[in-house]
């Protein structure tokens, strides 16, 4: 799983560079980060590392490092992060790229991943223990 992970990662990363260089991003698209949050995003690259080694949170873990590395990349390269994506809803407009895509659908499958863990433990100490006991 962890393999699968890598690849999702390294594609989504090339395809959000990849949008973020052949896509004009809007003046009002590009958010400036400053070397606090850079800093900050370099170490938080560790965390989604660290999921990777357990089969369970390997993808979701893919996922978040391809977001965040995506989005610190084009900031540390460019002074600031561009979103060549735009939505439209209702008279306001959302400017986000694919790096950004890759955060929320990791944040989404690292919850469901945690719930699914929680579930089977609780079946594992506690359904079964009260089978077996009243045998």
């Amino acid at each position: 799983m962890r393999r699968v992970a890598v690849l999702v990662a390294a594609i989504v990363l090339v395809a959000d560079l990849m949008t973020k260089w052949l896509l004009a991003t809007p003046p009002w698209g590009q958010h400036y980060q400053n070397v606090g949050w850079q800093l900050s995003a370099a170490i938080g690259l560790l965390i989604p590392l660290g999921m990777m080694f357990y089969p369970q949170m390997a993808l979701s873990g893919g996922l978040l490092f391809a977001g965040l590395a995506g989005n610190l990349l084009d900031s540390v390269s460019g002074g600031g992060v561009n979103n060549p994506l735009a939505a439209h809803f209702g008279g306001r407009y959302a400017a986000f790229n694919l790096a950004d895509v890759s955060i929320v659908i990791g944040i989404a499958a690292t919850s469901l991943s945690i719930g699914l863990i929680v579930i089977r433990d609780f079946e594992k100490r506690f359904l079964v223990g009260i089978q077996t006991e009243g045998e």
